[in-house]
């Protein structure tokens, strides 16, 4: 019986330290991709006009063929989890990112490169940096879920990556930003071969003291698609997640343009956008610690209710130290809209059905994430104010805070996962 002990306590302690080495590969997985595509890309638009002799409305449409990748991309991906090591996806996915950087520094035209990033850059940084990291976690943890996934979604590489991928630019052209690019993805893959899918705990025959694993619940019978679409607790949590999904990318779109009609000088106005971005590195893992202490959906609605004042004191044009506490609490809101959001669904459903209901959210918010910022626009160019935009955005949060409050005690599809993993 002392041995059996002896082994267990082995065996829960060498699952700790491999949980918190998880960790660590998802947040490189995840920032790694991150960074390369979206920390990178603004800064190379006019690099890529000059060298091509392209329109800003062509050199533009890399980031949009990602999105649309990663859209199409991630309900194919959250199949395959089923099938394929998470390990072997994750070196996909720095294998195709690679590959696509590598041909963007050859490629002869434009066409190419566009080519590149919907083929290959979009479809890996789907396989190493969207749906896999937090599928990894959701294996690994059950207690502290919420603030394991805030840090793989901190941005920070997201932060650095702007200043590197222009010193690099001023020192040889786009070229080298992606074949440097390249080189980063490939730079990775020893370190991806370390994932493993579970914990000792949870592998047959090295039962906990509960005589099921410490992760039984992530070996429950998978929901299928007809499941969600049946779910009124899952359509609650997609809906809550586009309204802050919109609020999140029109502000980023928006916030320089919208800052320089309140009267904002240009460099308050930057000043903001880098905000938005950097303070992510505090708000996700803020908003994974209310997730563990409050909940999913509490903290989501808390989200979206703190965001609608927010863009209330958008809609008054406020003076600039006004804008700025705005913007600071923006930042830390929208940066932990990831994390909270993937932590909420391995709540709800169970870090076996991550991939399903993340999949399927992902291309139902594609609307959204395009449409949201577009709408703005169009609004800004018919009456020449954001008002209108800025009081959408908040009645579109206040329907997501009272959407998620619902959802506190809501029951439907979820009740199979409970009732197959008993938990609470």
């Amino acid at each position: 019986m002392a041995a059996q002990d002896s082994n267990q306590a082995g065996t829960d302690i060498s699952d700790r330290r491999l949980a918190r080495r998880m960790v660590l590969i998802a947040f490189l997985a995840q920032n790694a991709a991150t960074g390369a595509a979206f920390g990178t890309f603004g800064t190379l638009i006019s690099g890529l006009e000059s060298q091509y002799h392209v329109s800003r409305s062509v050199s533009s449409l890399g980031i949009s063929l990602v999105l649309v990748a990663i859209a199409i991309s991630n309900p194919i991906i959250s199949t395959l989890i089923r099938r394929f090591s998470i390990r072997l996806l994750m070196t996909t996915g720095a294998v195709l990112g690679g590959l696509g950087y590598a041909i963007a520094a050859i490629a002869p035209n434009i066409a190419i490169v566009l080519a590149a990033y919907g083929l290959l850059i979009g479809v890996g940084f789907a396989l190493l940096g969207s749906v896999t990291p937090a599928a990894l976690i959701g294996n690994w943890y059950v207690e502290g879920r919420g603030r394991a996934l805030g840090f793989v979604y901190m941005p920070a590489f997201l932060a650095v990556m702007p200043f590197f991928a222009t010193w690099l630019a001023g020192r040889g052209g786009v070229r080298l930003v992606f074949a440097t690019l390249a080189f980063g993805m490939f730079a990775i893959i020893p370190a991806l071969q370390a994932v493993r899918e579970r914990p000792l705990s949870a592998v047959p025959g090295r039962e906990g003291r509960d005589g099921r694993g410490a992760h039984a619940a992530a070996e429950t019978s998978p929901l299928a698609y007809r499941d969600l679409a049946r779910s009124s607790v899952y359509w609650r949590i997609v809906i809550c997640g586009c309204c802050l999904a919109a609020s999140g990318v029109s502000m980023a779109t928006h916030i320089v343009p919208m800052a320089l009609s309140w009267g904002y000088d240009p460099i308050q106005a930057a000043t903001l956008l880098s905000l938005i971005g950097a303070l992510g590195i505090i708000g996700s893992p803020a908003c994974g610690w209310l997730v563990d202490r409050f909940g999913g959906v509490q903290t989501l609605a808390l989200n979206a209710g703190i965001q609608s004042l927010l863009w209330i004191a958008a809609w008054s044009r406020p003076e600039f130290v006004v804008g700025l506490g705005c913007v600071v609490l923006a930042g830390i809101l929208q940066g932990g809209m990831t994390g909270a959001f993937s932590a909420t669904l391995s709540e709800r459903f169970g870090p076996a059905n991550f991939g399903q209901t993340f999949g399927l959210f992902s291309l139902l918010n594609l609307p959204f994430a395009f449409g949201a910022p577009f709408l703005s626009g169009v609004s800004f160019a018919s009456t020449g104010s954001y008002a209108t935009a800025c009081l959408a955005e908040v009645l579109s949060l206040v329907a997501a805070t009272l959407v998620a409050a619902s959802t506190v005690r809501a029951k439907g599809a979820v009740r199979k996962y409970r009732e197959q993993s008993g938990a609470a």
